[in-house]
């Protein structure tokens, strides 16, 4: 008889290329909402955690773009979905979009509404068995605001 032989393209059997992780990221950003205008560099940050099976990549995240001493800040809450290439083992790459829920304060300490967002988010992350390391970037796009960042990402979890 015969043998069945499956491939990596997806036959019963076939291996998945499933990897999640949770990253940290700052570094600078820029945000213009309501009232709360960028005078000036702003501090970024991103938590992320990335879920990916083959080429799909799932992500959920909070980002932020704040003074760093004065008030005046702007964040989301996001759920994101998008791809990921196929790379080599060592190294991931996502990019996402999505939609999140924006909040924020203007330089008065006073609340900016809540407001939906257009949400993005990619990363690139170099990593050894359980830690990584990479690029970070995200992006929120409302009726009344806008933000976006980058920075350096610090990553854990189960990578390819």
């Amino acid at each position: 008889m015969p043998q069945r032989v499956f491939g990596q393209s997806g036959g019963a059997g076939a291996v998945a290329d499933n990897s999640v992780w949770a990253s940290v990221a700052i570094g600078p950003s820029t945000a213009s909402a309501g009232s709360f205008r960028n005078e000036g560099q702003l501090f970024g940050a991103d938590l992320s955690v990335w879920l990916t099976r083959n080429k799909l990549a799932l992500g959920i995240r909070t980002a932020s773009a704040s003074r760093v001493f004065d008030p005046g800040d702007v964040y989301d809450f996001a759920a994101l979905v998008g791809i990921h290439p196929r790379t080599e083992p060592g190294g991931d790459v996502v990019a996402g979009l999505g939609v999140g829920s924006s909040r924020g304060h203007d330089t008065g300490g006073g609340n900016l509404r809540t407001t939906p967002v257009i949400a993005a988010g990619a990363q690139v992350t170099f990593n050894y068995r359980f830690v990584g390391i990479g690029l970070d970037a995200f992006g929120g796009f409302g009726h009344d605001r806008c933000y976006y960042g980058a920075g350096l990402a610090l990553a854990f979890g189960r990578f390819r």
